[in-house]
């Protein structure tokens, strides 16, 4: 996924802070991170901060450091070697100018670039206090799977600057999760409400933000059994962000989800293969591609989609299952044999995040032996995937929900 970083938000980092960055599913330099939802002036700073005397020398120097950025950044692509160097050209201005965080944060940010964790992580951490630098920890401690240390670095960034869109959008994905694993009652509804704050918040900010039009979509989409308007109202949602960017895979993915809902498995499929094409490397989409497809029996498809998604992830286990289910439909049964066995293998390891039931044999009722359930599971609860008496029977059977992705936005 990509949003392309507007002129108008480097001009507002020249004068102190480059705006909110998302980073793309990708690997290693191959990819430039998802650029800018806000920024902001120093003037502004944090909450209750004493107006910074900033002098002209140090804004040039800056100034002249983000146009570098910004001209990087219009190419569309990234090398390690050119993130490196931009860290180095904002670490001289920050070692000049120690006043300025600002350029602290876009050492940080340049590594983030090429997804160069390590060091991001260890620049972001020198810029103490710094709303935007808290955020973006906040989204390296989720991609290492440090749910609980994310939400305490998006919980600081939003104290110290309550106007941070990637922040709040990060926290009402989270909200969106814990709302999936929540019964119904007062509980499910504070849940809910706590989102729709963080949701509104972004918006009132940025009124543009896609990510917070595609999750208010997402949220809902949760209830819909118990009121059928809630279909409804995140439609009309999804259709606001269609206007304002129809290219956002994240986006299309959640409209096939709301086709799969509404029971039109076409254009659900045409949605998901559509996040496809936009992102090759959109993991949810893809599965969702490949669960649709062999509901469709095209076995080959779906075969192709979930080998991808191993060759992306090779500890995917939802992949593996679904390629054993795909391969039984191709009539490979040694294979479908082999791709659940390793799940199988390593469910216990798995269950922190999943709850699932592996059986390659013909019955339903061994299948269901298998399940294994873990109380801390994050994705949706009762999620059963079995291969039974054929592959369609599988799907049919199978409880998991649609994947929508929970990637998170960075400043």
């Amino acid at each position: 996924m990509r949003i392309s970083m507007s002129r108008s938000a480097l001009l507002s980092a020249r004068l102190g802070l480059a705006g909110l960055f998302a980073i793309a599913a990708c690997g290693g330099a191959q990819k430039p991170a998802t650029p800018s939802e806000d920024a902001a002036a120093p003037a502004e700073g944090k909450k209750n901060e004493p107006k910074r005397d900033i002098s002209s020398e140090a804004r040039d120097d800056f100034a002249s450091a983000a146009d570098a950025f910004a001209a990087a950044d219009k190419k569309g692509r990234w090398s390690d070697g050119q993130c490196r160097q931009m860290a180095d050209r904002f670490s001289a201005v920050a070692r000049q100018h120690k006043e300025l965080v600002e350029a602290q944060y876009m050492v940080g940010l340049s590594y983030h670039r090429c997804n160069l964790l390590d060091e991001a992580e260890r620049e972001y951490q020198k810029a103490k206090g710094h709303s935007q630098s808290l955020s973006n920890l906040g989204e390296i401690y989720f991609r290492a799977g440090k749910v609980d240390a994310a939400k305490q670095q998006w919980e600081s960034a939003l104290k110290a600057n309550d106007k941070l869109v990637a922040a709040h959008n990060n926290l009402a994905s989270l909200l969106i999760e814990q709302l999936r694993e929540t019964k119904p009652g007062k509980g499910w509804d504070a849940i809910e409400a706590d989102a729709r704050r963080h949701l509104s918040s972004a918006l009132a900010v940025d009124a543009s933000s896609i990510k917070a039009y595609t999750l208010y979509g997402l949220l809902y989409m949760e209830g819909r059994e118990r009121n059928k308007n809630r279909l409804d109202l995140a439609k009309l949602l999804l259709d606001e962000g269609e206007k304002r960017d129809s290219k956002y895979a994240p986006l299309k993915n959640a409209r096939g989800i709301y086709f799969l809902y509404r029971n039109n498995l076409s254009e659900a499929l045409q949605q998901f293969l559509a996040a496809v094409e936009l992102d090759p490397g959109f993991i949810e989409a893809r599965l969702n591609v490949g669960l649709t497809t062999v509901g469709f029996r095209k076995y080959d498809t779906a075969k192709d989609q979930f080998s991808k998604v191993i060759e992306l992830d090779g500890k995917n286990y939802n992949a593996y299952i679904g390629l054993g289910i795909a391969l039984r439909g191709l009539g490979d049964m040694e294979g479908a044999e082999t791709r659940t066995r390793r799940p199988r293998t390593s469910l216990r390891s798995a269950a922190r995040r999943t709850s699932i039931s592996v059986c390659s044999t013909k019955t339903s009722v061994r299948a269901r032996r298998a399940t294994f359930a873990h109380p801390r599971r994050r994705i949706a609860p009762h999620e059963i995937i079995f291969a039974s008496s054929s592959p369609r029977t599988a799907i049919r059977q199978m409880k998991m929900r649609p994947r929508a992705t929970s990637a998170t936005v960075t400043n």
